[in-house]
């Protein structure tokens, strides 16, 4: 199982997605966690290290109050990274939406993923992750083992994305 997370930025000292990677990492031992800068470039060089057939979850930051299970990746992207740079093309190559087969019901009934977040309402699921790298790790990951249609193999690996609140220092 991969975990990808972002390092910190905005001029802050972390963030909460890698501080999550790195605990899970160091307490599980099947999962490898890689946490990339906030650019395009090391976005795309990251998951071509993954696998077809490797599971694979990016954690990135979001809302105060909650986090957010990912259900649609979308090929566009436009903001800025932490350098200020745009991607060079404002669309991934592929379908237009990608869909996670990850969903609250599955992680809640087979008890895989037990995620407690304090001070916030919990685990939800969120239909739009924006169109920054968080979106397009997520995208790039479901395209890796989707079907020509852009919806994933019956036997593809797990892939996702969940955003987390905001880490305060």
């Amino acid at each position: 199982m991969h975990l990808v997370s972002f390092g910190p930025f905005q001029g802050r000292d972390l963030n909460g997605s890698r501080v999550v990677g790195e605990r899970l990492a160091a307490g599980i031992e099947w999962i490898q966690h890689r946490s990339i800068a906030v650019h395009w470039e090391d976005l795309r060089v990251c998951v071509q290290t993954i696998r077809q057939d490797d599971h694979a979850i990016g954690l990135g930051e979001g809302w105060d109050w909650h986090a957010a299970l990912e259900r649609y990746a979308f090929r566009r992207c436009t903001q800025p990274d932490e350098a200020q740079s745009v991607p060079q093309s404002s669309y991934l190559r592929g379908p237009e939406v990608l869909h996670s087969r990850m969903r609250l019901p599955v992680l809640n009934e087979r008890r895989r993923l037990t995620l407690q977040v304090p001070n916030s309402a919990g685990l939800v699921e969120s239909v739009f992750g924006g169109h920054g790298l968080c979106n397009a790790l997520h995208y790039l990951l479901l395209l890796q083992n989707a079907g020509e249609r852009g919806k994933q193999l019956k036997r593809s690996p797990v892939r996702g994305f969940l955003h987390l609140p905001p880490m305060q220092a």
